[in-house]
């Protein structure tokens, strides 16, 4: 059983899932841990095991153990999250922190259960409140892992990976951070309190479009991000798709949403899936959180102009890699700079170093550009 039967059979058990309806038995025989790790890569295991423990088949005993403990630990895992973070946003609240919670603990109350929707990490806005609200997270019992331009990231064992944001997007993703500012332009202060904002849910989805889009561009993104698009407009049929389409087109982002809609509708309404279709083929390959062969792939994709003949742009991106530029050079060797003439000894031994020491870094970056062809654009020609 390839990739493509085990996305097929998965998006059929989740949308009976999603839709509370009968589960389906596959049509055909399944490699069931080809199918776990399918399940896994794309972190749905927790949906589709509503759907498999529904049914009465006959699997081997560890995935069928697998599959019933995927749940009990989606349980608990969400039990003790819904717990922890009231607590947290509770202390925001007290402490006059402004924060709004983003992604995956909006979205989980959308699904038939909030454990369906599986979370790497609880993502809070808290603006330029980053360093107040350290102590206050720290007094939970996280600690702080790392800090960026865009947020700062902890953990609380056992499981619990906190993202405390100061804005939306990077400002380096200079139209989304310039359309979406902080993120509390956008929002509301919630019912009885003073510090906790929501989006509006128009602005919500818009927000969820664009990050979907900022990971489909960069790494690649899977099937679980097309689910949360379909159960937001299962549950929110009334909303102002008017407003939609105009706030989406100012950011590039209409006809993107709109394929993307297409593709949730298709997938959990009318149950057809299109492998053929690069979009959808691009998504059922890139599992949850894509790849690092995406990764390059796709900076070789978006990084010229696409008018360009595609065996010329291979090339010039084949030399930029083995001989990268002077100004990339002396960022690597800082001895370099003053030496000029040195450049090509350089080469010579970022080479050597990078197919020796490396494991061969330049081979890999080269290998999924030299397998593609003009088709591979495809996925990104609904990107205005």
């Amino acid at each position: 059983m390839n990739k493509n039967s085990n996305a097929v059979y998965a998006i059929k058990l989740m949308s009976c899932v999603l839709n509370k309806s009968a589960p389906v038995a596959p049509e055909s025989e399944i490699d069931w841990y080809s199918f776990r790790g399918f399940c896994e890569r794309h972190c749905i295991s927790n949906i589709v095991a509503y759907g498999i423990n529904a049914l009465d088949l006959q699997l081997p005993d560890d995935i069928k153990a697998y599959f019933n403990e995927v749940v009990y630990q989606s349980l608990a895992k969400e039990a003790r999250l819904e717990v922890e973070i009231s607590e947290l946003t509770e202390s925001f609240e007290k402490n006059k922190i402004p924060h709004m919670l983003l992604k995956g603990s909006v979205i989980k109350n959308y699904y038939p259960q909030p454990d369906m929707r599986s979370m790497c990490d609880v993502d809070i806005l808290v603006g330029n409140n980053l360093n107040e609200a350290m102590s206050i997270t720290c007094s939970h019992g996280f600690q702080l892992k790392a800090r960026d331009n865009l947020h700062d990231c902890y953990f609380k064992k056992p499981f619990i990976n906190l993202e405390l944001h100061s804005s939306l997007f990077d400002e380096e993703l200079t139209d989304l951070y310039s359309y979406f500012k902080i993120g509390f332009e956008r929002a509301n202060l919630l019912e009885d309190c003073k510090y906790r904002y929501t989006l509006l849910k128009e602005d919500f989805y818009i927000f969820m479009l664009a990050h979907f889009a900022k990971h489909f561009k960069r790494t690649g993104v899977g099937i679980r991000s097309v689910a949360d698009v379909y159960v937001f407009l299962k549950n929110n049929p009334s909303i102002d798709f008017g407003y939609i389409e105009e706030e989406t087109e100012k950011i590039g982002l209409l006809k993107f949403a709109q394929r993307i809609q297409n593709i949730a509708i298709s997938w959990f309404d009318e149950g057809i899936v299109n492998t053929d279709d690069s979009v959808q083929e691009y998504i059922i390959s890139s599992g949850a959180y894509g790849s690092t062969m995406n990764l390059e792939l796709n900076r070789f994709l978006q990084n010229k102009n696409n008018r360009e003949n595609y065996t010329v742009k291979k090339l010039k991106y084949y030399i930029n890699v083995i001989l990268p530029d002077f100004k990339y050079m002396c960022a690597r060797y800082p001895q370099l700079e003053k030496r000029r003439y040195l450049l090509p000894f350089y080469w010579i031994k970022r080479i050597f170093y990078t197919f020796i020491k490396s494991k061969g870094s330049i081979s890999y970056r080269l290998g999924r550009v030299s397998k593609s062809d003009k088709s591979y654009l495809d996925k990104f020609s609904d990107f205005d």
